[in-house]
């Protein structure tokens, strides 16, 4: 009997090196690319926001002339607040805020499925894939649903895509995991999560099919909780994006 064999794949460990410019210059991280190519690094990691896609045009294009890959963390829902006291329809609005009498977010994240918060942020991934050494853009940086949202816009998704009231539970008992609409709700909540990161992902690709999009995630949405109350089911959300990123810290 001939043995089967073995097939093995190589695969390299590459390191990224996250710069942040604490002095409050990003302009300074350009001083830097040259002492990380020389120790061997194989990509810079940058975090920008809105604001600075305009000094991370020309870290691209450095990092590009030495031979470097660039990988990109990116909010989303996150440290947009500043917008969202202009545009608070747009605010992720909790069950136990839904409660309140004047029904009004104390959130200070973004709805994720807004069609107007969503179209700045796509506009963002357009512009960042148009740079040079950008191989990798990590998506909405440890975000989930918590309780959902119910917001006046997810109100009537739900209304015209499942039909009556969105059940509005700050705080289930164990009776509420039997009843059939809350489950309901629950599954149409992941699909729907799952969604707007494929349209993510379809907008990066859509300009540039190298950019690989990722989701930047954190244990606390399959393991110190669960996807049932995150909203997040990363085994799902895989088959429509490229991969699946953690915070160095938590390696």
């Amino acid at each position: 009997m001939n043995p089967i064999p073995m097939i093995k794949n190589s695969r390299k460990i590459q390191r990224g090196a996250m710069l942040c410019e604490a002095s409050g210059n990003p302009e300074n991280l350009l001083t830097y690319l040259p002492e990380i190519r020389a120790k061997g690094y194989d990509a810079v990691v940058f975090f920008p926001t809105v604001g600075d896609a305009v000094i991370l045009e020309p870290l691209c294009h450095e990092a590009d002339r030495l031979g470097l890959s660039v990988w990109i963390l990116t909010g989303y829902m996150k440290y947009q607040e500043e917008y969202l006291v202009d545009h608070p329809e747009q605010r992720l609005v909790l069950a136990k805020d839904a409660h309140d009498q004047d029904a009004l977010s104390v959130a200070s994240w973004g709805c994720p499925f807004h069609p107007k918060f969503k179209a700045r942020y796509f506009d963002l991934l357009r512009t960042f894939c148009k740079y040079p050494a950008i191989t990798r853009i990590a998506l909405n940086d440890e975000a989930f649903l918590i309780s959902g949202c119910y917001c006046a816009y997810c109100r009537e998704a739900y209304r015209s895509e499942i039909g009556g009231e969105m059940p509005c539970k700050p705080e289930p008992c164990a009776a509420d995991w039997e009843d059939p609409v809350w489950r309901e709700f629950l599954h149409w909540r992941i699909l729907r999560w799952n969604r707007v990161h494929g349209e993510m992902a379809d907008v990066i690709h859509g300009e540039n099919p190298s950019v690989k999009a990722v989701f930047l995630t954190s244990p606390c949405v399959e393991l110190w909780l669960n996807p049932w109350r995150t909203g997040v089911d990363l085994s799902t959300m895989i088959e429509q994006i490229d991969g699946i990123s953690v915070d160095p810290y938590y390696t």
